[in-house]
């Protein structure tokens, strides 16, 4: 146990990934994708040709021009360049800069990471996992999961369609429970969609036969059940805010369902609101 001020003495440089993947203003969209699916990363930094720092583009970012688009027809990452979707505010920290005002500038900018720069060259990059890790090495054991968890969530059914999942990321959600007879058995974020394949987004129509008519539907594509993130387990409310940490860090989800004594789903708690913790205590 320590005390709650400690956060403003960890230096990002710490906990901070020193690896960090690079991509150019002209590069496709689908490049990008293709770095952060075959490393296993959420997001890379935009430099020009001078070396310097003009943006971030994060799989947050690819499912929402996926899920933008998806109506229209037209969709060919191949086609769309970095440089007009990428986020051009990017949060530079240097490497001691300390871990609670690194969250500060998460949770005002409402962004996933700072870039850690030294000597105007990448030094690394801080995300909300790194902070998770922070948070678990050094927690504040009084907190409960209760105290912290999101009691506003949204739920879908293993058979809900993609369809369906994306009129919802449309209306501003990026976080959502999968459930099978009210029990929570996954989890949906806005990037993770950006691992399916682009023409999974397109909206399609099949022809068939009914007797001698022929006819058309619109083709179902991918349910809930084939692109969520399987879960094989959940957190009790009145758990500590570390275990549940601990269960994020393990089994490397992005959330995790709370659920009360019965069973029942009572809401949601995220690397955001680990986040939050360090940034606000």
């Amino acid at each position: 146990m320590i005390s709650q001020g400690k956060y403003s003495q960890i230096k990002v440089a710490d906990y901070s990934s020193k690896e960090v993947f690079v991509v150019t203003p002209n590069d496709t969209l689908n490049y990008a994708r293709k770095i952060m699916l075959k490393n296993g990363i959420s997001r890379v930094v935009v430099i020009n040709e001078e070396n310097k720092i003009v943006g971030i583009i994060t799989l947050r970012d690819i499912a929402s021009v996926l899920t933008k688009l998806a109506s229209s027809g037209e969709l060919d990452t191949n086609l769309i360049l970095i440089r007009n979707v990428m986020s051009k505010n990017v949060i530079k920290v240097n490497p001691n800069t300390s871990v609670k005002e690194a969250a500060l500038l998460m949770i005002k900018n409402k962004i996933g990471s700072v870039v850690v720069e030294e000597n105007e060259e990448i030094a690394g990059i801080f995300t909300k996992t790194d902070i998770c890790r922070v948070f678990n090495d050094y927690p504040i054991e009084e907190i409960k999961v209760k105290n912290v968890m999101q009691k506003k969530f949204i739920t879908v059914n293993i058979l809900t369609s993609l369809w369906k999942v994306i009129e919802k990321v449309k209306e501003g959600e990026d976080l959502i429970i999968v459930e099978d007879n009210k029990k929570p058995v996954g989890i949906i974020t806005l990037s993770m969609l950006a691992s399916l394949d682009e023409r999974d987004f397109i909206k399609g129509k099949v022809d068939y036969l009914r007797g001698s008519v022929n006819q058309e539907k619109i083709k179902i594509g991918n349910l809930a059940r084939d692109f969520m993130f399987k879960i094989d387990t959940v957190i009790f409310e009145e758990e500590r805010l570390q275990k549940a940490v601990n269960y994020i860090l393990k089994f490397n989800i992005p959330a995790l369902p709370v659920v009360d004594g019965t069973g029942s789903i009572v809401g949601l708690i995220s690397k955001t609101d680990v986040t939050k913790v360090v940034a606000l205590l």
